[in-house]
C-alpha cells in the first residue's frame, strides 16, 4: 500500500514540477472499447471546438460530433452530431468586433456557425462535391478543398463556385501573398490569380504525398506522408527537405505562429522555432502520441489524438500545453483580433533590400498600402484589396531601388497613416 502511495505521489509531483502536456479530459462520451479520433480542432475567442469521430472496433461506422468548451474550464458540450460523418477541417474568421464565423468541412459538405460554434447550419449552395478536406482564406475570398477540386466563395460562404482541379482530391490548402497552394497525393499546385489557373510546383519535392500545408509570407511548409517536412522560401517555386531532429516523418498536421512551426506526427509533436532549420520533440506528458490535429491560441498549443488500434482508449481526446514553456515569442496574427486600424513601423529599419510591414484591420475594409519616394511619387502598390479583420504582415523588396528615404502609407476608408523607412545599400 505504501509503495502505491509513493508511486502516486511521484506521478503527481512530476505533473506539477515538470512542463508537459495536460489532458483536457475530453471530449468523449463513449464506452472504453470504442474508437474515438479527434479529426479537427479550432480556437475561437475563449472557446475551443473539436471534431470527433466515434465508432466501435472493428466496425468503421460511427458518429461524428462537434464539441465546444471554454478554454478555462474544459466542460465539453456536444453541439452537432451526424451519423457516419466527420469533420475534416475548421476555418475561423473574425467578421467584426463581436462576430466570429466558423466553417466546418465535413464528409457531407460545409457547416457554418455565426455564434462562436454553438449552433450550425448547412452552407452548401453551389457545392458539387460534398467531402470537404481543407480551408484557407485570402483577402475576402474563402477557398474549400474537396474530393473533387477547389471551390471559392467571395460572399462569406453563402455561395460556392468551382474554380479548378476538378478531378483532384484536395488534402491541404494554404494562402500567402495572393498565392493559393493546394496539396494532395500528387504534390503541390499553385494559383497566382485566385484560382483561375493552376500550375504544378514540385521542384525538389521528393515525396509528393502532401497531407498538410501552412504558409507565412514567402515561406511555405508541406507535411508529407512518411517523407517529413519540406520548406519553400520562394512561394513554392522550389522545395527543400527540413527534417533535422524529426524522429517520425509521417506528418499528420501542421500549425504555424510566426517563426514557430508545430508538426503533429504518428509519434508525437515536434517544434521548430527557426523556420524548420531543426526540430525538437515536445511530446512530454502525452500518453497517446498519435497526433491527428493541432491548433494554436494566444496561450496554448492544443493537440488532438487518434486511437491507436488495439491499444484501447488510453490517452484519447484533446491535450494542451502552455506556449510559454516552449517558445519566447508568439505571432498572434491569426489569434488576437485588432480593435483599431494600425500601421506599424517597418522592420528592420534601415533595411537592405527587404523589410516587413505589419498592419491591422478591425473591420472588413478595402485596404491600400503604397510606397512613395521623398518627392511624393508613387513607387509601388503593396496591397489593394478587401481585407477581413486581422493583423497582417507583408514583405517589400526594394532590390531595384537606390538608397534613400521612402514613405509607406495605409489607407482604408477615412483612415490614413504614413510612416518613413530608410533603404541603405
Amino acid at each position: 500500500m505504501k509503495k502505491l502511495y509513493y508511486t502516486f505521489f511521484f506521478l503527481l509531483l512530476s505533473q506539477i514540477c515538470f512542463a508537459q502536456w495536460v489532458s483536457t479530459n475530453g471530449p468523449y462520451n463513449i464506452p472504453d472499447t470504442a474508437r474515438s479520433d479527434i479529426t479537427a480542432l479550432a480556437v475561437s475567442d475563449s472557446n475551443i471546438i473539436a471534431g470527433i469521430f466515434e465508432g466501435s472496433f472493428p466496425d468503421l461506422h460511427g458518429t461524428g460530433t462537434m464539441f465546444i468548451s471554454s478554454v478555462t474550464d474544459f466542460q465539453w458540450i456536444p453541439v452537432y452530431s451526424f451519423h457516419d460523418c466527420q469533420v475534416h477541417a475548421f476555418l475561423t474568421i473574425r467578421n467584426n468586433e463581436d462576430e466570429v464565423g466558423i466553417f466546418a468541412g465535413t464528409i457531407g459538405g460545409i457547416l457554418h456557425s455565426t455564434d462562436n460554434g454553438m449552433t450550425w447550419a448547412e452552407a452548401n449552395t453551389g457545392l458539387t462535391n460534398s467531402m470537404i478536406e481543407a480551408f484557407t482564406i485570402n483577402g475576402s475570398n474563402i477557398y474549400a478543398g474537396s474530393d473533387g477540386g477547389v471551390f471559392l466563395s467571395n460572399d462569406g460562404g453563402i455561395n460556392w463556385t468551382t474554380i479548378g482541379l476538378k478531378d483532384t482530391a484536395i488534402l491541404a490548402l494554404a494562402a500567402s501573398n495572393n498565392n493559393i497552394f493546394v496539396g494532395n497525393y500528387s504534390g503541390i499546385f499553385r494559383s497566382t490569380n485566385g484560382g483561375v489557373s493552376w500550375s504544378e510546383i514540385n521542384s525538389g519535392l521528393s515525396n509528393k504525398s502532401v497531407i498538410s500545408l501552412v504558409a507565412s509570407d514567402e515561406k511555405v511548409f508541406a507535411g508529407t506522408n512518411e517523407g517529413g517536412i519540406f520548406l519553400s522560401t520562394n512561394n513554392g517555386t522550389s522545395w527543400n527537405e527540413v527534417n533535422t531532429g524529426l524522429t517520425n516523418t509521417n506528418i499528420t498536421c501542421l500549425a504555424i505562429s510566426g517563426s514557430n512551426i508545430f508538426a503533429g506526427t504518428e509519434n508525437g509533436v515536434f517544434l521548430s522555432t527557426n523556420y524548420g532549420t531543426n526540430w525538437n520533440d515536445i511530446s512530454t506528458g502525452l500518453i497517446n502520441a498519435n497526433i491527428s490535429a493541432l491548433a494554436v491560441s494566444n496561450e496554448y498549443i492544443y493537440s488532438g489524438t487518434a486511437t491507436v488500434w488495439f491499444s484501447g482508449p488510453i490517452g484519447q481526446g484533446v491535450w494542451k500545453r502552455s506556449l510559454s514553456e516552449l517558445i519566447t515569442s508568439v505571432d498572434y496574427n491569426s489569434i488576437q483580433f485588432p480593435l483599431d486600424f494600425k500601421l506599424s513601423q517597418n522592420y528592420p529599419n534601415p533595411f537592405n533590400p527587404r523589410t516587413t510591414i505589419k498592419y491591422s484591420v478591425p473591420k472588413i475594409s478595402q485596404v491600400q498600402i503604397k510606397v512613395f519616394d521623398v518627392l511624393g511619387n508613387e513607387i509601388e502598390t503593396l496591397v489593394n484589396e478587401e481585407k477581413p479583420v486581422n493583423t497582417y504582415e507583408i514583405t517589400w523588396n526594394a532590390a531595384n531601388l537606390p538608397s534613400g528615404v521612402y514613405f509607406y502609407q495605409l489607407k482604408a476608408g477615412d483612415f490614413i497613416e504614413t510612416k518613413k523607412m530608410v533603404l541603405i545599400k
